[in-house]
């Protein structure tokens, strides 16, 4: 006679869940899965205070496995290795490490089947296709172990730790679903549970809404459902602030904001402060690759989750790129053993931190400057990030802005505002785009009730229509 397991026992909310009969604490955790994640749970903690000379050693040593892999199972770089000269077999070091060039977005695309592993180990789980549409809408493909989703749901987790969120209260999540219909206003989609990330622990509800909900129809779901906790993007959370401030809406109920899958600008955070007197953490991660970095317990700056994955900021000329100077982000996960991506280039830009104000040892981004596809490019040839870091400072009628590259010489600004600019208004912003983008850019206003968003749903505060420039 086959006898029905007793179902996992929750404790108080916030609890470890524990798979013992009549044990609900101290939580005892089935030997599967949730166990795996603690133990890798309490190596992070004592990784994370490791010396930077000790955690790049056991990153190459690491990577070294992932190179060997790719050498015997990955045409493409079986072929590249053999080209350039690389000997898998060897130990790498930081010097051999930059002898592999990088891997650009055009050529992932273009190699993709002969990136993939031929013999991915089996004890890495199922594979899955995953793809990034990215802010053109381009799609970029790769392929996925469950080894890889587990070690994004273990740094998803650590967010969490860091932050010392409440477990026990209730999370909400504003984001694109790929179906338009799914978490559709007013219900959204919910959950007794956060979700993955956190499956050990008996935590609060969890809620999410389809990103393209309008906004004051967001702001009407989040009064109902009231979270402790708000995941969005960037340039939403900004619209649901100016919202808010603007029909003097307040959400007491507010704890803690989290941000991803766009920039973060210093004067978002500034917004949230005014508005709901509540603090941003943000998290960088893409499809692709996965968590790359977690803002700091103590300070903006962004510690890499250098036990996953290995992060270079370099220059023009490839080499590393020292504290303060900005570089290409060049990322290489560290489990990626279906299609490897070695030095991968993102095509994000980034200024390289120095030590982490917390102490603990992992490398430090100081700021992500977003897209070098973003960058403007002059008529003499010269290239740059434009700063749009406070870059509506006085205009307190605008609500929102974008700027496309409409010809070689033409700037249409477009504008969300509550009333127009005045004639003196608009010249003064007009010398703020010249001094921005270092050049006198003819400029045109359009006005309008709401900024399209990208393929990718995102908002995005430059673009260029140029074909020279996509």
């Amino acid at each position: 006679m086959n006898v029905p397991a007793d179902p996992p026992v929750a404790g108080l909310p916030g609890d470890m869940i524990s798979s013992k009969a009549g044990v609900a604490w101290p939580g005892l955790p089935s030997s599967g899965r949730h166990l795996i994640a603690l133990a890798v749970q309490f190596q992070l903690e004592q990784s994370q205070w490791w010396s930077p000379e000790r955690i790049a050693e056991h990153q190459y040593h690491q990577l070294g496995l992932l190179i060997r892999h790719s050498a015997q199972t990955v045409p493409y770089y079986r072929d590249l290795f053999r080209r350039v000269g690389f000997d898998a077999a060897k130990t790498v070091t930081p010097e051999t490490w930059r002898r592999i060039p990088t891997l650009s977005r055009r050529a992932l695309k273009q190699h993709f089947q002969t990136l993939q592993s031929n013999a991915v180990p089996e004890d890495h789980g199922a594979v899955r296709s995953f793809d990034t549409s990215g802010s053109t809408g381009a799609p970029v493909f790769v392929h996925k172990t469950e080894l890889q989703r587990f070690f994004w749901l273990t740094n998803t987790l650590r967010d969490h730790l860091w932050h010392k969120r409440d477990l026990s209260a209730t999370m909400a999540s504003i984001r694109i679903f790929d179906n338009p219909a799914e978490a559709a206003y007013p219900q959204g989609v919910s959950s007794s549970r956060w979700g993955e990330s956190s499956a050990m622990f008996a935590t609060g509800p969890g809620h999410s809404l389809n990103l393209e909900t309008k906004v004051h129809l967001q702001v009407e779901w989040l009064r109902r459902i009231r979270p402790a906790y708000l995941l969005t993007h960037p340039s939403n959370l900004a619209a649901l602030a100016r919202y808010c401030l603007d029909h003097r809406i307040s959400m007491p109920f507010l704890r803690g904001l989290r941000t991803m899958s766009e920039t973060l600008r210093p004067e978002v955070r500034d917004l949230c402060r005014e508005t709901w007197g509540v603090e941003i953490v943000d998290l960088y991660s893409t499809e692709e690759v996965g968590v790359i970095a977690i803002q700091s317990p103590v300070a903006d700056e962004l510690l890499v989750q250098a036990e996953t994955i290995l992060v270079e900021v370099i220059d023009e000329q490839g080499q590393p790129c020292p504290p303060g100077r900005v570089g290409r982000l060049v990322v290489t996960p560290l489990h990626a053993f279906a299609l490897p991506l070695l030095r991968y280039e993102i095509g994000d830009l980034a200024e390289a931190g120095g030590r982490a104000a917390c102490g603990r040892g992992l490398p430090v981004l100081a700021r992500l400057l977003g897209r070098e596809r973003n960058m403007v490019r002059l008529p003499n040839g010269h290239r740059h990030y434009p700063s749009y870091h406070y870059f509506m400072t006085g205009f307190d009628q605008v609500m929102q802005f974008q700027i496309v590259r409409k010809t070689v010489q033409l700037l249409e600004v477009r504008l969300v505002v509550r009333s127009a600019l005045s004639p003196d208004q608009e010249n003064e912003l007009r010398a703020r785009v010249h001094e921005r983008f270092d050049y006198p850019f003819d400029v045109q206003f359009v006005y309008l009730d709401e900024i399209p968003r990208a393929p990718s749903g995102k908002y995005l505060d430059y673009y260029s229509e140029l074909k020279e420039d996509a």
